[in-house]
């Protein structure tokens, strides 16, 4: 089974060195909505200022397969 990485860009870029296996797309859609989530609710509700980041998922030679894109304002 291929194994995909997700990997995140804020003010710097954080590599998933792990990765998860996903047995089609539609798998490595819900891991990444799914991933995003988690990371969304760590976000503070009180935070200030503006945060833009990204999540890009890459097959195993590195391909980015699909991108997310957050922005809060």
């Amino acid at each position: 089974m291929p194994r995909f990485y997700f990997n995140v860009i804020d003010s710097r870029f954080i590599p998933d060195t792990t990765g998860a296996e996903c047995a089609d797309m539609a798998v490595v859609r819900r891991s990444a909505v799914r991933a995003a989530g988690e990371m969304l609710s760590e976000f503070s509700e009180d935070a200030s200022g503006t945060s833009d980041w990204q999540m890009i998922v890459t097959d195993e030679a590195s391909r980015p397969v699909m991108k997310l894109r957050f922005s809060f304002h």
